[in-house]
């Protein structure tokens, strides 16, 4: 019953679950991990939108028209993106995980934690905690402006759900309410959770810390950040050498491969489909080496001359939407760059740069420590591109003048442009959702 209603949920959406809530009352810790280990709803995680509104491909005029108007509209950064349904499965997947965990949560309410269950207890808490972040996190990087410390408190954010009550009212908290959440949440997990996951779609210790390190990247928290980065690599820290991978596979990454520290999959727009048969931008992929591998085990040559991706962690043409340590590593690089510590910064790029070119071709004394924010920030987009963390760097990185992107997209020869801090790094909330709760429509005119 769990996991049928569950799947439904995940389908329809937060506003068609309603029906279902009656089935979903989880009464014993096994239903509760049941339903929480269900990965028809948890292994997805929805940030669908942010990779094809970002730099890292393109669509030629041909695509373009073949292409729905909700698409349109996302590639060109239109207010009208959310007219059809078909782009609604960030807001409405991410809520209905929110909605289970608020039953898993109110569901412990009613098992006292005794010495007997204490370890099954705390890891149920921990993962609905884990998860319920988790989406929070994502939504936010979606529907509310990027984190900013001074306006922080004014702006709105999203809707912070913490009950199961469907009827109850919709509120939008402050940005800095979000991010408040997340972050106690994240830590409470932390507290809870094993170390490692017996499954890596299940929340641990090694997977709150990361994801901690990458909410305060985000709010470019670099001391925070840091901290969590190298907590999280105390107890997963293992990275793949590329030199053992099978360079002509057109799936060359295994699912919950060594690296991963939480497998999880991304749905996304229906654009990104064309990137597996070519559109990846030509001055991304002119930034790899010959000697590294990641240029023939990320991207393949295409008849028509185009280059496409294939390097997803997930093994699959599905894009890969979990956390992994190649991701940590570069946090935490990222932030020693930031702290004074160029060395330490240096230190963490060569070893995972060492497993990514072929044996014996790379040189650490290549990265000069005058330069280590620079190299760290050109590695990190090379490593997780089309993972849709993108979206959220061009938020955080446009902040710094000296890292600023224009995005710029050439359709029928009309140009559409994305400046820096521009109000459209929010999306607009569906129009759905305003008129079932009355909640205010983002304002997407003018600058952060």
């Amino acid at each position: 019953m769990v996991i049928s209603a569950c799947g439904t949920a995940c389908e329809d959406g937060w506003l068609a679950v309603k029906r279902d809530v009656s089935l979903v009352v989880p009464s014993t810790l096994a239903d509760m991990e049941a339903l929480l280990r269900n990965v028809d709803v948890f292994q997805y995680d929805h940030r669908g939108l942010p990779e094809p509104a970002a730099d890292n491909y393109y669509v030629s005029d041909e695509v373009f028209a073949s292409l729905s108007e909700a698409d349109r509209a996302l590639y060109t950064w239109q207010d009208d993106m959310f007219e059809s349904a078909t782009l609604t499965a960030d807001w409405n997947g991410n809520y209905a995980q929110v909605l289970y965990t608020n039953l898993v949560l109110e569901g412990l309410g009613g098992i006292p934690r005794t010495p007997a269950n204490a370890v099954a207890w705390d890891r149920v808490q921990g993962s609905a905690l884990f998860f319920r972040s988790r989406s929070f996190f994502n939504l936010a990087q979606q529907f509310a402006p990027p984190y900013i410390e001074e306006t922080a408190g004014a702006e709105r954010g999203i809707p912070l759900r913490l009950a199961s009550d469907v009827e109850a009212a919709t509120v939008r908290s402050s940005l800095r309410e979000n991010y408040g959440r997340i972050i106690d949440d994240l830590l409470r997990a932390a507290e809870l959770l094993p170390p490692r996951p017996q499954f890596k779609t299940d929340a641990s210790k090694a997977a709150a810390f990361a994801l901690l390190a990458r909410c305060y990247l985000s709010m470019r928290d670099y001391v925070n950040a840091l901290k969590f980065a190298d907590s999280c690599l105390q107890f997963h820290q293992e990275l793949l050498d590329y030199n053992m991978l099978d360079i002509a596979s057109s799936t060359p990454f295994s699912p919950f491969n060594d690296e991963v520290i939480h497998h999880g999959t991304s749905r996304l727009s229906s654009i990104l489909t064309y990137v597996t048969y070519g559109q990846v931008d030509s001055v991304l992929y002119g930034r790899y080496h010959p000697d590294d591998l990641r240029r023939v085990l990320f991207f393949q040559h295409n008849t028509n001359g185009t280059i496409g991706f294939k390097g997803y962690y997930t093994g699959t043409v599905e894009p890969f939407g979990g956390l992994a340590a190649d991701e940590v590593w570069l946090i935490r690089a990222e932030c020693r760059a930031r702290n004074g510590d160029a060395s330490g910064a240096l230190d963490d790029l060569a070893h995972l740069l060492e497993r990514r070119y072929r044996t014996g071709t790379f040189r650490r004394d290549t990265l000069q420590a005058a330069d280590a924010l620079g190299l760290v920030l050109t590695e990190r987009r090379k490593e997780l591109a089309f993972r849709g963390l993108r979206w959220t760097d061009l938020r955080r990185l446009n902040q710094e003048p000296e890292q600023a992107v224009t995005l710029r997209r050439i359709v029928n020869g009309a140009a559409f442009v994305l400046p820096p801090n521009d109000r459209r790094y929010t999306l607009p909330i569906p129009a759905y959702i305003l008129l079932a709760t009355g909640i205010e429509q983002n304002d997407r005119t003018g600058t952060y």
